[in-house]
């Protein structure tokens, strides 16, 4: 493959993913769900630098939920937490 062919690859790819992650950004923009963790998570994201705006991080939250059911909660749990981003879940509960 010539390095032009692998250029113009790499622009369709990053057009694809532009395309979908508006796709995601338009579902938060139009009121879209999310659950407490998910919000959590998208709290997390833009703390950890992952994102510029808390918009855009409750798109990929959004997102992974379409690719991943578990990520979200596997997510939550992987790191410790700030009290504006802990969640009550039904562990807490008992």
């Amino acid at each position: 493959m010539e390095k032009q062919e692998a250029l113009e690859q790499l622009e369709q790819i990053r057009n694809h993913q532009e395309k979908i992650m508006e796709y995601y950004l338009n579902l938060i923009r139009d009121g879209e769900e999310l659950t407490p963790i998910e919000i959590s998570n998208a709290k997390k994201l833009l703390r950890m630098g992952y994102v510029k705006t808390l918009e855009i991080g409750k798109a990929v939250v959004r997102r992974n939920r379409d690719v991943n059911p578990n990520w979200n909660n596997w997510f939550y749990n992987r790191f410790a937490r700030r009290p504006d981003e802990e969640v009550e879940t039904a562990e807490d509960t008992f």
